[in-house]
């Protein structure tokens, strides 16, 4: 059976003048069947997002050039198609949530006329119709009080909010593949797993191909069947993303694994402030040249505030009364 989007030995580079060319990512392949979800994992810069907009056909040109491989979507070559049929393909059967909603949404335009637009290029709606369109699509991914909401402008709502209004934009015209580029970066761990859990109930129900891009092995292994491992512009490893998170092969997805798995210490979390190093006995502040003089040494309970926000504990400093 033919894999619904089938990746084969792409290979892109970044060229500037008078520079040589980078080569961006190096025979990447992998395939991607209805319904299934997967993950593509990997550090900062190792290709995960260029590849995404690869498939997309979002890459800047001509600083980007695509040397080699293809691009099968549904039997079709998206990298030979004319560009008449690849705007029919792009936005509308492939589907993309971007990293940053506010960036991406349009700072001017209401959320209720960016959605309604895909209805009116795509769909051929009018006006009345596209906005009702789009209000329904607000409510399906649990926005409150969508009519009222929808006239407001993306600054108006809170990260996560604007993240479902981007899953909206992306889903309204029913998509087969959907990707998302990251899409709880920034968002706090009780929103991203409301974010994890809409996208999961919707790719479920609809039978959807979902490419997730992260860096989170407990994402991949919450939402997807199977998990890619880029680094440097390569696949470094594939296969089931329970085998890549609990048994990882290369070095890439062990040491992400490694810092997850890390208990957090009170040295680790004390060493972020500054002033403080870690001891034999303890965290203790930095050497008494860089305290005021006279001024006594505090411990690690009291004198260290951890980067994460924790408050001192232990008794306050004894103070002289004044008489």
């Amino acid at each position: 059976m033919t894999a619904l989007l089938d990746v084969q030995n792409l290979s892109l580079e970044f060229r500037s003048p008078g520079n040589p060319p980078i080569a961006a990512l190096q025979d990447v392949s992998f395939t991607l069947d209805r319904g299934e979800t997967l993950a593509v994992l990997g550090e900062s810069g190792s290709g995960k997002s260029i590849t995404a907009k690869a498939i997309m056909g979002i890459l800047p040109k001509p600083a980007s050039r695509i040397t080699g491989g293809r691009i099968m979507f549904d039997g079709d070559d998206l990298l030979s198609l004319p560009a008449p049929r690849l705007r029919r393909v792009q936005g509308a059967r492939i589907a993309m949530v971007f990293q940053d909603a506010l960036s991406a949404l349009n700072p001017v335009q209401t959320v209720s006329t960016q959605i309604a637009e895909l209805y009116r290029v795509h769909r051929g709606m009018g006006k009345k119709q596209a906005h009702a369109a789009a209000v329904e699509m607000m409510r399906a991914v649990r926005i409150p009080d969508a009519a009222h909401r929808a006239d407001d402008y993306p600054f108006q709502f809170s990260g996560g909010m604007r993240q479902r209004i981007m899953i909206a934009m992306a889903l309204a015209l029913d998509p087969d593949v959907l990707i998302a580029d990251e899409p709880t970066t920034a968002l706090d761990a009780t929103v991203q797993a409301q974010i994890l859990e809409l996208l999961g109930e919707i790719t479920e129900r609809r039978r959807m191909a979902l490419l997730m891009i992260t860096h989170d092995l407990g994402v991949a292994g919450q939402l997807a069947d199977r998990a890619l491992v880029m680094y440097a512009g390569r696949v470094a490893e594939s296969g089931p993303s329970g085998a890549c998170s609990t048994a990882p092969r290369t070095r890439t997805p062990r040491a992400s694994w490694a810092r997850s798995r890390a208990p957090r210490t009170a040295a680790a979390t004390c060493r972020r402030s500054r002033g403080c190093r870690p001891t034999s006995r303890g965290v203790r502040p930095a050497a008494a040249s860089t305290r005021a003089a006279g001024t006594p040494p505090r411990s690690a309970a009291r004198g260290c505030r951890s980067s994460i926000g924790s408050r001192p504990t232990g008794p306050p400093p004894a103070t002289t009364r004044r008489r």
